[in-house]
């Protein structure tokens, strides 16, 4: 595709790489190029489609088309993986952001091509431009809410249909299903399994299901075995989805779920979807912003329960069908941070520091920038400093996959990960706790100094100080999060010391502020929203299976 010939050799050669030409993100793109480039500059834009290595006619004539009726740059249609020489690239993902910055760059390179008299004229074509981007982000949301509502209404309608066809049957108790994937998200659920499984108000049902797992090893069935309960395997569940009332889960993520188990295929069988999410849902920015609220199961779900009325408005200002579903009465994992009794592990974990003050640190995965983990930054420093004295113990817990990720990526990253569990294997001062359940670390512990993770948030309840260790080019955390401010505030290595030294002495000069905190922030725990929760759960459950009895009965 080529718009117009220039006789001299351009001065900007621009490859324009467009990962979703359905995306809205890309017409905007295009559009910028028409707007900002004019066929006398000295410019030539090469357009590549992301999987397309042959370009067709009708490919052409559909980015005309989404340029607009412009007298356009000199442009050139290649292939995706075509080698071409060029002086600078734009890659324009599906997302708003990604189109927002793709015009920022577009409008950096216009803006080295223009005159004086452009410049002054600018201002205005930047200000319509930011106008018809506004627009088409509005559009583009006000679509994707139609298309998340009408599915939403079909999953209600499919309950609906659902409890009119069972509403003959001789049943009086309904089937609640708890469906436990991951290893290490144990303690968001098991004060639900446990309620669930004495309460003869319910048929109870506990699916460990051996789908892929987060990284740690052993079975999610074989973990439950071992703590005393009797699960089912998600075979059962695939077989009698038409049984199930009401199926609970804590893991938000389609991808690590059996097909036919996942959010799309329950909603489809009539089988109300109860969330009760596993993190603390404190880290701001858009990516997070759409795990916590916005994925299919956030949007499908019968209940969603919360603890707090912050996350509720999160939940509501993300996700495309609102939060009418939501309810705040607490959360089961707070439940079990409240209401611990430290069992053996945490008493084996004691033994091994002996008189010393045991400090938890808990580092996250996410060392890349803009991520969250300060792993890279401290880790030299940590094993130095607990390699050198004996009046603290380390337990050392890292995100699930910290150490697997680094093994992975080989080279240095795995020789780092290699170094450090052999350190802390020999050291007669620290100790890696690589257990599914984080309560015995937690029970064990004296004090923390955590990345930004829901750990931190359970370790505040105990009333124990704990630092919180910013990466200050991270997300930062959200309004959720903001009770992280009344932790100690962990931005060098010298912070970190300072805190450290608090703990050796037994001092904690911010203890009545985090209590205060947790008062004001933490209306819901007081150890018995799990009651609440299915009290509330089987009231709804009833009220709704009630209402279709006169529908049947007049029939």
């Amino acid at each position: 595709m080529t718009t117009s010939d220039h006789a001299a050799e351009p001065a900007v050669r621009l490859l324009l790489t467009i990962e979703d030409l359905t995306s809205f993100s890309a017409e905007v793109a295009l559009q910028a190029v028409a707007r900002l480039f004019s066929v006398a500059d000295p410019v030539t834009v090469f357009v590549a489609v992301q999987g397309v290595e042959e370009p067709t006619e009708e490919l052409v004539a559909r980015i005309l088309r989404l340029c607009g009726p412009a007298a356009l740059p000199q442009m050139e249609l290649v292939g995706s993986s075509e080698p071409v020489a060029v002086t600078g690239r734009v890659t324009v993902g599906p997302d708003a952001g990604s189109a927002a910055q793709a015009v920022a760059l577009l409008t950096g390179v216009a803006q080295s091509l223009w005159g004086d008299e452009e410049r002054a004229t600018i201002r205005s074509l930047r200000s319509d431009h930011e106008r018809a981007l506004a627009e088409l982000q509005a559009l583009h949301r006000a679509n994707a809410t139609l298309t998340a509502s009408a599915a939403r209404n079909r999953a209600e309608l499919a309950i609906a249909h659902r409890d009119v066809r069972r509403c003959g049957r001789d049943r009086r108790r309904p089937t609640v299903v708890v469906l436990f994937e991951h290893l290490h998200y144990w303690g968001s659920v098991v004060p639900v399994v446990t309620a669930l499984t004495v309460d003869d108000r319910v048929d109870f049902v506990l699916v460990g299901s051996d789908a892929p797992q987060t990284p740690s090893g052993g079975s999610a069935a074989d973990f439950l075995r071992a703590q005393g309960f009797s699960p089912v395997s998600p075979q059962w569940l695939l077989g009698s989805l038409d049984e199930v009332d009401v199926l609970i889960v804590d893991n938000p993520y389609d991808e690590t779920r059996l097909p036919g188990l996942r959010t799309a295929d329950v909603a489809a069988a009539g089988v109300r979807q109860v969330v009760l999410p596993y993190g603390n849902g404190a880290i701001a920015g858009e990516f997070m912003d759409r795990l916590l609220w916005d994925l299919p199961l956030q949007r499908l779900a019968w209940r969603a329960y919360l603890p707090s009325r912050a996350q509720r408005d999160l939940f509501a200002r993300n996700c495309l069908v609102g939060a009418d579903h939501v309810r705040v009465l607490g959360s089961p994992k707070q439940d079990r941070t409240v209401n611990a009794v430290p069992g053996p592990g945490a008493r084996a974990l004691r033994e091994l520091a002996g008189d010393r003050r045991t400090v938890l640190w808990n580092p996250h995965f996410r060392m890349e920038p803009g991520g969250w983990s300060t792993f890279h930054l401290y880790v030299g420093d940590v094993l130095r400093t607990f390699g050198t004295r004996d009046d603290l113990f380390l337990v050392v817990r890292p995100h699930p996959r910290l150490l697997t990720d680094l093994l992975a990526a080989g080279g240095k990253a795995a020789e780092l990960a290699r170094q450090f569990c052999a350190t802390v294997e020999e050291s007669t001062t620290m100790v890696l706790d690589t257990a599914p359940d984080y309560q015995d670390a937690v029970d064990a512990a004296d004090a923390l100094i955590s990345d930004l993770s829901s750990i931190a948030t359970e370790f505040l309840l105990t009333g124990k100080p704990v630092m919180y260790l910013q990466r200050l080019d991270g997300p930062g955390v959200n309004e959720e999060g903001r009770y992280f401010d009344a932790m100690y505030q962990g931005r060098s290595w010298a912070d970190v010391e300072a805190f450290l030294a608090l703990v050796a002495r037994g001092e904690d000069p911010r203890r009545v502020e985090r209590a205060a905190t947790v008062r004001e922030h933490f209306l819901f725990a007081d150890g018995k929203a799990t009651g609440r929760i299915i009290d509330d759960l089987l009231a709804a459950l009833h009220a709704e299976r009630a209402a279709t009895e006169p529908a049947v009965a007049t029939r």
